[in-house]
Formats: structure tokens, sequence, C-alpha cells
């Protein structure tokens, strides 16, 4: 659900389902649901309206007028919440109404259904305190009415809108003159938009929101899209506006119209809390109640499932593995309550041999776990044969999750009796995607047991391999690319798991020892030179452990026996006792005094042996890590020691060709077992399952087998290399296998299997790229385990065993996605209009099931001109569906256009293609549109459009009808009467419109040309403003002024504004004549018009319109003149531009003062002065004349310079007498632009402008 109010954040972190109950009554008062938030669940909070029976906000609410009931739990609201009000007072709200809203809901169309809110919201209005304006649009956008106050008006202008075949949303807007931002620039109150439309993209939207920032105009958007373009949703957020989106699945109009007509004047929803109660199911259902009203509203959600009550178990399973029947074994597991408390009513176990010991509960009897406590239990497993079992052990508990233990034991070399392995998907007949990804799922394992799965094209007559090695109880399979309707899978559970084949295990360094977990040999650990020792899953080669502590080289680790403890030994010197499966340190053992070389535990686990380069073994307590009793066993560097099967002895292998046996309890001698080789190093030594004999490996190559008790040699057997030379020796032990006794040697070259009792070679372990440093065997003889310095360890695998097995119930299909894409021709579009249509079947699924699509995109050459405008279930192609999508074609100019969707599958795609011809209208508007500004009511303005109509056609064109059609069809008129007529191609035709407002503010008309061409009609957009007359009251006045001859003199015209109101912008200027006694004062200044006449000299003046008062200077030299007064009168007086002034003036006089009566130069004389003339013609191209006349004798000059001061020409330089000369002067030298001319005489310099165009 997205819903955004200005105002409120409402953030969703869940996927909700929505379902709403409104009530509305117009007569009594109405709840109104908004959104709701399980942000912070099970802290619930939902946003309402509660209206008065006037549809005004409710906000004398409090928390005991509502009750919550959620699955039928009756709950009361924790609080209630209530903004603070900030409604506004006034507002200038702009309806703009999407005409392509085509869509149906049911028996109505979205453009029925917009007309239903509109007019739902003018019935709330109040037209007393706000005006309202309302526009349309399609490709252009329309003024239906300005802003009024008039509701009968605004409802009739609202009944007479029709649908159109498209829309362009940016039009909407920026349309000019009519477009919705320009219409509301001018509101009166804040501003407000509320566009109604089905969505779409927004080109230009940076420019509409910056327009919208800059001059505070909210943009709030009710759009019938599911859900909201994000174009659309950054249009109301960026500009502070609203969104509700997919309305007509959510509200009845009338509703949203309240609920709209509330924020559009800032009025704010209540916020109710709630705790909602912890339920196991799925779907909470809700109802809020309003007590005394009666009214309620529904909705519902999915509640998160990580949410829910919870038993957490740790470990998260049991597995007692071997346990020996006729014992039993004890393991513990943990129950905490995870969000809330939760009661324990008892426990009961689906197979008797596995029994609640600690925390059994009594009939009737319960326990309760606080949220976050735990409780411990523990489970005895009495096993009466060595099969694999699993079972359950069910908690019975208010618990939702948690519900289950799953438990397992026996020996995993040993089939179930009873098959728990059981395939859950596929199962029941289910059909698979080829190509597509499928999740096969089983149960009756624990996660980490190892499966093999294959699978059945054929109802089970041929089996392939589809994964070994699986864990997890789920796989992800890639189904193949085939077709099948009788496909099996089966999951075998085999020991061990990947029969034939090794698995390697790696380390960064050589791997010194590897040894398996003695019980069940699950686990392997590995000693490496990397300081490292670490604990494998013998399986699946995961690593389960990594063991720091050591500081150089680890030589040695073992398991005990209990698999409680682990051993390791390194070149550091020490030994370190570490607890199994944590892999805590529990006991540093120190006390030799260089290498320790290995470390061993007894058979009953309470010590260990550990062996050095110093010469000694150590026996220490594995409990407590002290030293018993150290040995100085006097043959050199010891390299190995180990118990015999009941601890009494030790058996060490030593540097001087000698392995020797000592008594634990004693530390004695009892044998020697001298190879007769003092410089040779005995590696390795271990004893005989039945403790008989013992065997020893050596670096000069020979494993040498002894009788015990007597130290005879029994036989040897040796590593030979190519050459028949011997290979150093680096262990040798004797297993078990198929109740056979069998030895193991490892050495530089490979490890070896040999018959035990005789010495003949079995098999060869070739895999290693380096020396192989140890070899063993697990419990059963069935794995080989080798460790080498190519840092690798290696699990071998000898035979296999199959534990259980399952196959799916019913047969699946494997069935390849069908569909098919089709094109699409929309025919003919106008150029510049917008075109929307459904492609009811633009993709159909062929197949009988439904899959995912991946996109679907517009492309192609022409792509940015079309547009996606709905899409139901864009994600998804239902089985046998046939698919349909709205498209917007909106092209710029005339020709062919191609695009296609681009529909991608998860394996495949299509292409639907669509094409369409964009045409220019025949029969042409040369300027289709006409603003005629402002024109005062009861006044007029006419157009003549030269060659309004032409027909650019190759064809004859009738037009049949000139009409004048609305949005405003009263005040604008053709002017003249009509009769059909028939355009040639390239006739014209011409027409004249007047625009004649007999009210205040905007207009909007179209004159419709209907023809027989393409389109069919042609329109002329008409637009204008009323406005009310305008009569102006300016004044200009000239005071009085002196100064003396040769004076600079600054005459102002005063300029001031009567009028109150600012004066009309028609209001161009002021012309008029100024007059005085051309021998007292000479014009510094150009004028249009400049006359000499009986001694008075007449000059134009253009004084600027303006709403400021202000002095409009003039620049005269005084002269000594015919006379000391002259009159400065104004004459000729009138405004510039169409408008109604009433102008005041008042003439001036000037008084010449200072006068020298005994003569001096005269600067100027009306018979003979100093003139420099200007040039004529000006502007000019390339000749000009300039006229000059000279007071003086002497050396005169003429420049030309030009805007940067630079001189560009010279016209003269010379000696001239007093007179008057006239000079052609030709620029053709010279470029366009701004130059100046300037006269220099031996007493002064006179200079003016010219203008060069070309």
């Amino acid at each position: 659900m997205k819903t955004n109010i200005r105002h409120i954040v409402v953030v969703f972190l869940v996927i909700a389902l929505a379902i709403f109950n409104l009530s509305y009554s117009l007569c009594a008062k109405s709840l109104h649901f908004i959104e709701y938030s399980i942000n912070q669940f099970p802290n619930v909070s939902a946003t309402l309206f509660y209206l008065d029976s006037n549809s005004k906000s409710i906000n004398n609410l409090s928390k005991s007028d509502f009750l919550i009931r959620t699955n039928g739990v009756e709950i009361e609201p924790a609080s209630i919440s209530f903004p603070e009000q900030n409604a506004f007072e006034s507002l200038s709200l702009l309806l703009s109404l999407d005409l392509a809203l085509n869509s149906k809901q049911g028996d109505k169309s979205n453009f029925d259904l917009a007309k239903e809110l509109l007019a739902a919201m003018l019935e709330l209005f109040d037209y007393e305190n706000n005006e309202f304006a309302l526009t349309s649009f399609d490709w252009m956008s329309y003024l239906n009415s300005e802003y009024t106050n008039d509701k009968q008006f605004l409802k009739e202008q609202l009944s007479l809108l029709k649908t159109s075949t498209g829309s362009k949303l940016e039009q909407a807007f920026l349309d000019d003159p009519a477009g919705a931002l320009n219409i509301a620039a001018k509101s009166k109150y804040r501003s407000s938009i509320l566009l109604i439309t089905e969505g779409g993209n927004v080109a230009n939207l940076p420019d509409i929101i910056s327009f919208a920032k800059d001059n505070h105009i909210s943009i709030n958007v009710i759009s019938f899209e599911k859900t909201i373009s994000l174009d659309l949703k950054s249009l109301a957020e960026e500009s502070a506006g609203f969104y509700f989106d997919n309305v007509a699945n959510r509200f009845e109009m009338q509703d949203l119209a309240a609920i709209v007509h509330n924020v559009l004047w800032n009025y704010k929803p209540f916020h109710l809390n709630w705790e909602s109660p912890l339920l196991c199911e799925d779907l909470y259902s809700n109802e809020i109640i309003a007590r005394n009203e009666d009214l309620k509203v529904d909705f519902s959600f999915i509640a998160p499932s990580r949410l829910k009550p919870t038993l957490q178990f740790n470990p998260n399973y049991l597995r007692f593995s071997a346990v020996q029947p006729g014992t039993n074994k004890e393991l513990f597991v943990n129950l905490k309550a995870i969000n809330g408390d939760i009661i324990v009513k008892g426990f009961s176990s689906e197979d008797s041999r596995f029994e609640v010991l600690k925390g059994a509960l009594a009939q009737n009897e319960e326990v309760l776990i606080k949220e976050g406590d735990s409780i411990e239990i523990s489970v005895l497993f009495t096993p009466s044969d060595s099969a694999v079992l699993f079972s359950k052990l069910t908690i019975n508990s208010t618990a939702c999750l948690g519900k289950e233990l799953i438990m397992t034991g026996g020996f995993p070399n040993t089939p179930p009796i009873e098959r728990t392995l059981k395939i859950e998907y596929p199962n029941n007949g289910e059909t698979l995607i080829a190509g597509d990804t499928a999740s096969i799922k089983w149960s009756g394992l624990l996660p980490d047991d190892v499966i093999q799965l294959e699978w059945s094209r054929n109802a089970g007559k041929n089996w392939d391999t589809l994964s070994v090695d699986v864990t997890g109880l789920e796989y992800k399979w890639q189904v193949p690319n085939i077709e099948s309707e009788r496909c099996l899978i089966r999951a075998i559970q085999l020991w061990p798991n990947n029969i034939g084949e090794t698995r390697s295990l790696h380390h960064s360094a050589g791997v010194n020892c590897a040894n398996f977990n003695q019980k069940d040999g699950r686990f392997v650990l590995t000693a490496s030179s990397d300081k490292f020792a670490r604990v494998w899953n013998s399986n699946t080669g995961a690593e389960i452990l990594k063991l720091i502590g050591h500081s150089k080289s680890v030589l040695w680790a073992e398991f005990n026996h209990q698999e409680t403890l682990i051993a390791s030994a390194s070149e550091d010197s020490t030994a370190i006792i570490w607890s199994f499966p944590d892999g805590e340190l529990i006991h540093s053992l120190i006390g030799h005094k260089d290498i320790v070389s290995s470390v061993t535990f007894s058979p009953d686990g309470q010590k260990l042996v550990s062996s050095s380069w110093d010469g000694t073994v150590i026996i220490w307590d594995a409990s407590s890590g002290e030293m018993l009793r150290q040995i100085q066993c006097s043959q050199g560097k010891i390299w190995h020691a180990t118990f015999n099967k009941d601890g009494s002895e030790i058996l060490t292998a030593g540097s001087y060709g000698k392995a020797k046996l000592w008594n634990v309890n004693t530390g004695s001698l009892i044998q020697v077992y001298d190879a007769q080789k003092s410089n040779e190093i005995i590696s390795f030594a271990s004893f005989s399952p039945d403790d008989e004999r013992i065997v020893t490996a050596s670096w000069y190559g020979v494993a040498s087998v002894w009788n015990k008790a007597s130290a005879d040699t029994i036989f040897t057997i040796t590593h030979k290399d190519e050459d028949g030379g011997l290979i150093p020796l680096y262990s040798a032990g004797f297993y078990v296998r198929a109740n056979e006794l069998v030895l193991l040697t490892s050495g530089i070259d490979h490890a070896r299997i040999w018959n035990g009792n005789s010495g003949e070679l079995k098999a060869v372990l070739s895999e290693h790229s380096s020396s192989v440093s140890y070899v063993t065997m697990n419990f059963d003889g069935s794995r080989i385990l080798t460790s080498s310095w190519d840092s690798t360890a290696k699990v071998w695998n000898l035979d296999k065993r199959d534990l259980q097995m399952d196959t799916t119930d019913n047969l699946f299909s494997i069935l390849k996605q069908k569909a098919k894409a089709y094109s699409f021709d929309l025919g003919k579009v106008q150029a510049g209009s917008a075109f929307d249509t459904t492609l009811n079947v633009f993709l159909e699924n062929l197949s009988s099931f439904a899959y995912p699509i991946k996109s679907i995109e517009l492309k192609g050459k022409n792509s940015d001109e079309f547009q996606i405008i709905s899409l139901e279930n864009a994600s998804t192609l239902d089985s046998l569906e046939k698919k349909a999508v709205k498209i917007r074609f909106a092209p710029q100019d005339a020709g062919e256009r191609t695009c296609y969707l681009d529909i991608v599958f998860s394996k495949f795609s299509l292409k639907a293609e669509i094409k369409a011809r964009a045409f220019n209208l025949p029969l042409f508007i040369k300027n289709n549109r006409i603003n005629f500004g402002t024109v005062e009511i009861a006044d007029f303005k006419d157009s003549l459009i030269t060659a309004a109509i032409k027909n650019i056609s190759m064809s004859p064109i009738r037009c049949s009808s000139i009409i004048l059609k609305g949005p405003d069809d009263n005040h604008f008129d053709i002017i003249h009467s009509f009769e059909p007529f028939t355009l040639l191609p390239n006739e014209e035709q011409d027409i004249t419109v007047r625009f004649n407002p007999e009210t205040l503010g905007r207009k909007n008309g179209l004159i419709s040309f209907v023809h027989n061409a393409d389109g069919g009609e042609s329109l002329l957009y008409l637009f204008g403003e009323g406005i009310n007359p305008l009569i102006d009251t300016v004044s200009i006045s000239i005071g009085e002024l002196s100064a003396s001859p040769g004076d600079l003199v600054n005459i102002p015209i005063s300029y001031k504004k009567k009028s109150q109101k600012s004066i009309s912008n028609n209001f161009k200027s002021i012309k008029a004549d100024l007059s005085f006694n051309v021998s007292l004062l000479e014009p510094l200044m150009n004028a249009e018009e400049d006359n000499i006449s009986n001694n008075i000299r007449t000059i134009s003046l253009e004084i600027p319109a303006s709403n400021e008062d202000f002095n409009f200077n003039l620049q005269f030299r005084a002269a000594l003149g015919n006379d000391t007064l002259s009159q400065l009168k104004l004459s000729n007086v009138q405004p510039v531009g169409h408008s109604k002034v009433h102008l005041d003036y008042k003439s001036g006089l000037f008084h010449l003062k200072d006068l020298c009566k005994e003569g001096g130069i005269r600067l100027f004389d009306s018979n003979n002065k100093l003139l420099l003339a200007q040039n004529k013609p000006n502007p000019f191209e390339n000749q000009t004349t300039i006229e000059i006349e000279l007071l003086e004798e002497g050396m005169h000059s003429l420049l030309i310079i030009d805007e940067t001061g630079k001189i560009v020409k010279n016209v003269f330089a010379k000696n001239l007498q007093p007179g008057k000369y006239c000079f052609d002067l030709n620029c053709s030298d010279l470029p366009a632009g701004m130059f100046f001319y300037l006269l220099s005489t031996p007493s002064q310099s006179l200079i003016k402008q010219m203008l060069i165009q070309k």
C-alpha cells in the first residue's frame, strides 16, 4: 500500500496485504483508514481520519473511543495521538484532470470515477475563503475555469469534459499558456495543484519541480495506477505534496473526496497505536471500531515470521552417533524463548528409544520460559540395535515455531530398519520449467547428512546422477532443457558418501599428520606447518574448527577416544590440550626443551604421552595438565610415542635405529626393538590391534613387524623407487578391515596398503604430489586418511554401502516455457499529439503453468516516443494467460515509427513489434496558438492571421465547417461568415479572430476546422485575459532654470504617476514636443525630429512610462543668444500604447545670466556657430554625410573612433578657414557596429555617435 501524506512518515519493512472496508455516510460521522505501520511489530500503528457530517476532521477523541479486534482477539488501544493542526485558512486550488483516463474499473471508466471524485470535492469546498480553478489536458492543456468562487460554474465546466485518445503528463504543467503551473502562478492564496491521472512518466520533470518550488506551488497526485510511477511520486514529494495510488481499488470516490479535502487544507490524520497479540497465523485481520458511532474499518497484513513466538534450540539438533546396543547416551539441549513468554506443556517422542530425562514434565504440569530465558533438558538414547535412527522430539508449547527437535542415533554405516529419508519436493505431480532453477527438498536426515541425488526422465527405467555430496536438506537444481512428463527424483544416503574418490583438505603449508575421530570417522583432525590444527567434516570437506595457539609448525594432533578433547604437538616445544567441539585452549603442556614431535591420549583418555627431540617422553594428566612422569629414553631424538590398547605401556620411536617399550606406571624399560642400524632414525612405531605385534617405520626405507614379547622380526616391507632403491618411510600402522589385518605405510613416495599378516602389497595410494607424512584408517576400515607435505590431507573411500533411499511418490513434469508475442500496427497518429491504446493480447502463455518474467521494456529505434502506461502483474505470466498492456504513442514529427516490447524470461526472450505512422495535419495552421494577452473587459482585440490555414498536401481538401468550441466559446469570435470551401494544394485561407472578454480572468478557446483529410480536424488554440479597464493619470512638468553662457545645462522633465494602482503594461511612453529660443540653448542629445523656425527650435521627446516617479533629463549648452529669457514649452503631449491615460503637463522657463556686455568670445551664434551635425543617413551601410560649421582659423581634424577608443579612420587633418563644410564619408572598409566621429578645433572638440549596419 503506497499512500504518501505530507508530514506523515510511514515506513514499511514487510510485504503487506491490505484489504479496506471504509465506512461512509453523507449525513453522519465517518471513519476513514489511510495506512498502517508494523515497522515496530508487535506494536501496530494505524493512521485514520474521523470526520463529522461536514467532512471536517474531529480531534477531541480518546483511545477509549476505539476498540481493536485482531483475528477475533479484542485489544484496547495503547495510545492515540493527534498532530498539531495548522490548517490553511485560504487555498488557491487548481484541479487538473487527465482526459485520457480510458481504463475500466468494472462498469465505470477511470474518467467517470475521476469526475465523480471531483464532483464530490466540489460539494465539500468552502467557496468564501478559497478560490478554485479547473484545467484538463491531453497533449495540450486547457483552461476550463479561471480561479473562481462560483461553484455552479465549476460544476458546469466539469460536466462538459470529455475523454481524449491520449495525453502527455508534462503538458499538464508546462503547456503554454494554459499549463497548470502558469495558471497557478497567478493564484491569490497559497497555491496547490491536484493532478488526477492514470500515471506514466513525466518529461522535463526537473523543470516542473524547479518551477513549483520557486513559486511555492505544491503538486498533489491522485493516481489510478496500482503503483504510482517514480516520476509522479517524485513530483509530489519534491514539491511538498502528497499522493494516493490505486485509488479505484482502495476507495469509494466520496470517501476519497473527504480524505483528500482534509489533506489539501493541511488537516492531519490521527494515529491509533496498539500492541498486537503474537499469533501463529500469518494473516492478521484487524478491525478498528469506533464504539459510540458503530463505525469500523478493516485491514489485514502478513506479520513477519521472524517475530513469531519461537523456541530456539541449542544445539539445533541432537546427534547421538554410535552408541552400542544395550548401553545409552545422554545429550543436553537448551530451549530459549524468543519473541515472548512461552509455556511448555510437555514432551513426546515418536520413538521410545529417545526419552526426556532432565526437564521431563508430569501430566498437566507446565513450565513458563520468560522471553530471553532458557531451560535445559536432556534426552537419553538407548538403542536396541546399531541401525541409524531418525526421530523427532515434539514440544507441546505456546510457541509458533520450534515445535520439533530432530534427533539421530546409531552407527553411521548401518542402514536404518525403517526408512527415514523422504523427498518432499517435487513429490505431487509438480511441473518444473526446463532451464529454470528448482529446489529439491528432503527430510528425515540432519542438515549435514550427505546424500546423492539421481533423476529419471522415463519413470525410473534409466537413472542419471544429478548431484553427489549434497547436504542442507535442499538442493538448487538447474533443471535440464528437455521435456518429459514421466520424471522421478531419488535420494540415496551412502556410507561413505564419495566412494572411489578422494576428498582433499587444504592447508597453506605441509600437513604433518591427519587423524579420524575414532567412533564414527565423521571428523578429520589435521596438523600443519602453517602453525594451525584444523577439524574438518570428513564427508563434505567443510572446515569446522581452526585451532590457533602454537607459534611454530604443528607436528601431531589427535582426538581422545571420548571425543571431548584434542591434543596437539608443535615445534614450539609445547603440547596443547583443547576442548572439543568448541576449540577452547584448556592446558599448555610445558616441560620439553626441544621440539615436541607427538602427543597421544591413553585409551581411557585420562593420560597423555608426549615425545620430544630432547630425548624424553612425558606422561601428563589429561584433566589437570600436570606432569606425572618424565622418562629419559636414551635413544636420541624421540620421533613418536603411543600407548598400547589398555594404556599400561608406551612405545617410543628414536634416532639410534631402535624402538623401545616402557611401563607407564614405573617408567621402566620393558623391551628394545633394535634394527641394528645405529645411525638411522626410527620415525614411527605402533601396536597391532591385538597388542601382540608392533611395527616400526624407518628413514632407511624398511618397515619391520616385530613380535612384541620376544622382539623377533616377523617380516619387513619396503618402498622402492624405479631403480630398486629404498625410499624413507614416515609411518606404519596396523588396522582391521573386513575382519582382516592390514598394514598401512607412508613415505617419500606414496602410501601403501599391505596384508598385515604376510606383508603382501595390496594397493598404492598415489594422488599426493609430495611426501606422505602419515596414513591411517577409520574405525570400520572403509576409509583411509593420508597427510602430505603437498599441503593437503586426503580421505580415501574404499567401498560403499547404501544406507537408505527414497523416490518421489508421483511422476512430475519438466516442460519448456512456451509463449508467443504479437505484433501491432497502431495506424496513423497525428504528430505532436498523444494516442493511448490497450494492446489486449501482446503476450500469450502457451504453457499450462505459470513462470516468472524478468523484465518487459520498450526498446528499438523510436522507443522514446512510446511509453508503457499500465501493465498488470509484469513479473509473472500465469498459466495460459493472455496479457494486455496499455501503450502511449506521442510522435514528435511525421514519419514511420517502430519499437518493440522486449520480454525477457529466465532462458529466452520475445519481441512484440509495434509500428505506427505519424502524420502532419494536411490542413496546416501556420500559427496554431494565439495569445491575445490582456484585454480590458468590454473592449476587444482582433488578430488577423495571414494565410491562417493552408493545404500542404498533394490533394484538394474540403473544409466543411469552422466551429468555435470550448472550453470558452463565449469570449472569442470569428470575424467573417463561413461557407464550406475547398483548398487546392498550397492554397491558403485567411481568418480573423477576436477576443472580446466580458468578465475578468483568463480564457481559453478552440477553433475547429473540420475537413476530409487525415486527422479530420485542425485546431486553432486561443487564449486571452480579461482585465479591468485602466485609466492612468500622469503629469509631466518643467520648472524654471538659469545658466551662464557656455554652461552645460541639465533640464529635468518631472514625471509623476498620480494613480494609486499600477499603470497598464500597454502604456509604453509619452511623446511630446519641446520648443525654445534657438540662440539661447543648443541640445546636446539627438532627437527624432529637430526643426528651427522663426528663431524657435522644436525637438521631439519620448519619455518612458513608469510606475515610479522620476526626472527625464535633457542636456543643453547655454549660448549668448539674442535674449536673456526663453520659454521651455511642452506641446503635442500624447500617450503611446493601447491604454487609457489622462496626461497633465506644464511648461518651464530658462534665464540667461552673467551676460558679458563688453563683448568677448561668442560661443554660439544663431547665424555663425561651431556645428558638428549628426551624420545622415544614420544608421547606414557604407556611405554617409557629415556637415560641420567652423568659427576659427587653424588646424582642424575629423577622426573615426571605435567603441574601445581606437582611431580607425582619419577623415582629414588640415588648416581650414571659418565656414560651413560637407564631407561624404566612405566606411565600406569598416565592420558593422557603433562608432564615434570626433571634430577637433584649435580651441575645442565635439563628438557624436554613428551606427554602421551591414
